[in-house]
């Protein structure tokens, strides 16, 4: 009888340590998951900062490049960083969106020509109102930008991404003729391109 209560004691005994045993385990193992958990946490937070950096380096590049074109066409650095930015966005080269602009207002908000085109990129209310910009709205930075990139980049997918046809139907209103405005803007963008490196 004592044999069988030692016995007994000795199994629940036993019992007992492997319960403890396996509740310090799971809690072990509960806390290797917590720690395992933070650290993916830990390496995505660290992904995202690498992100993060190398997007900030990207934009300061830009922003340098910016301030190349202001000092070569001596513009305020905001002006030369807002033409960069909408030109690389619609993925036109920005020598190229400079020099029109040098060529049609030399940078004069408030240009208008005798043929009504108005405002840095010289566009006309009636092509303006296609992207969405009202006549009125032309002597406006932003939406002078926004119309005129916007017309610049249907003209090139008009001539299937050929900028001579496309900067040559862009000075002529949708129509394509043959004159030397091409040139002008090639030859300056060319020279602006050029003088950064």
């Amino acid at each position: 009888m004592l044999f069988k209560a030692l016995f007994t004691i000795k199994i629940s005994l036993s019992v007992f340590i492997i319960f403890v045993f396996m509740v310090c385990s799971l809690s072990y193992i509960k806390k290797l998951e917590i720690i395992d958990k933070n650290n993916t946490k830990i390496s995505e937070l660290n992904s995202k900062i690498q992100d993060i950096e190398h997007r900030t380096k990207i934009l300061e590049q830009h922003i340098n490049k910016s301030k190349l074109y202001a000092k070569e066409f001596k513009i305020d650095t905001t002006l030369a960083i807002y033409i960069y930015f909408m030109s690389t966005n619609k993925k036109i080269n920005p020598a190229i969106v400079f020099s029109i602009i040098s060529i049609e207002s030399d940078f004069n908000t408030n240009s208008k020509s005798n043929k009504n085109a108005r405002g840095l990129m010289q566009v006309k209310p009636a092509t303006a109102e296609i992207y969405g910009v009202r006549g009125y709205d032309l002597y406006n930075t932003k939406e002078n930008l926004k119309a005129g990139i916007n017309h610049l980049e249907w003209c090139l997918k008009i001539e299937n991404n050929n900028l001579v046809r496309a900067l040559e139907r862009y000075n002529k209103g949708n129509k394509f003729s043959t004159t030397n405005y091409a040139d002008k803007v090639l030859r300056r963008a060319s020279f602006t391109y050029i003088k950064q490196f």
